[in-house]
């Protein structure tokens, strides 16, 4: 059974794994790591009069919270993110925020057009490996006419401060953007800083959009003789 490790002290670590039970066990992973636990090895219980260490009870006590809140995704949603995905189609804005699980945790709607169409979003892939999410979001696009044709655009930011995890989350866009062969619409995935995120913020923008404007304002800047092949659309030099 999957349990998420919530603390440790020394080589044992509290667990809460998905039946909502926390257990003991003996593992060198990290908070917010996903273990393998045998219940028959690691259960833990104790005597009445026995008195648990108050880092034991508190960890207990936020396994109950988070339970009592997030029912059956608390195993995934407990953990936080740790990289962000923002999507802008049309006027809409908005950002995913991802766990080391992998996991869509929350969705956020980036100004106030996007509000219904982000917590729509969020209904439908809160929780669900961002995979599987990225593809609901753009079959949800398509549907609801902000992919049709040519006109259509997707822009996409990856904030990560890893490199791997960017790389990862980039491919999740764009084989979700390609799903079918059917690919209708312009797509920019564009890895943005944590810099250009919180200035993106300063501006009441998503970071994809942000970072998707100012490199539009240097390509058009840059001389032809050392223009980059693949610049974003308008910003080839005359």
């Amino acid at each position: 059974m999957k349990a998420i490790i919530l603390e440790r002290r020394g080589e044992f670590a509290a667990a809460l794994r998905e039946d909502g039970s926390v257990v003991r066990v003996r593992n060198n992973g990290r908070v917010g790591d996903t273990i393998e636990v045998e219940a028959e090895l690691v259960e833990f219980s104790a005597p009445r009069k026995l008195t648990l260490p108050v880092w034991w009870r508190k960890a207990a006590g936020a396994a109950a919270a988070v339970a009592v809140v997030l029912g059956g995704s608390y195993t995934y949603l407990a953990v936080p993110a740790c990289a962000y995905v923002s999507l802008d189609v049309g006027a809409s804005s908005m950002e995913l925020s991802v766990n080391r699980l992998g996991r869509v945790i929350s969705v956020s709607a980036l100004n106030e057009s996007s509000t219904e169409l982000a917590r729509t979003l969020s209904g439908e892939i809160r929780g669900k490996p961002v995979e599987d999410a990225l593809h609901e979001a753009v079959e949800l696009f398509r549907h609801d006419g902000y992919l049709e044709g040519q006109s259509g655009v997707l822009i996409a930011g990856i904030t990560s401060g890893s490199a791997a995890r960017s790389e990862t989350l980039t491919e999740a866009v764009e084989q979700a953007a390609t799903y079918g062969g059917n690919v209708d619409f312009a797509l920019y995935p564009l890895t943005v800083s944590e810099a250009e995120r919180g200035a993106a913020r300063e501006h009441a923008v998503s970071g994809g959009r942000w970072a998707y404007e100012q490199r539009q304002a240097a390509a058009a800047e840059t001389p032809a003789a050392t223009a980059v092949p693949g610049d974003l659309p308008g910003t080839a030099p005359d």
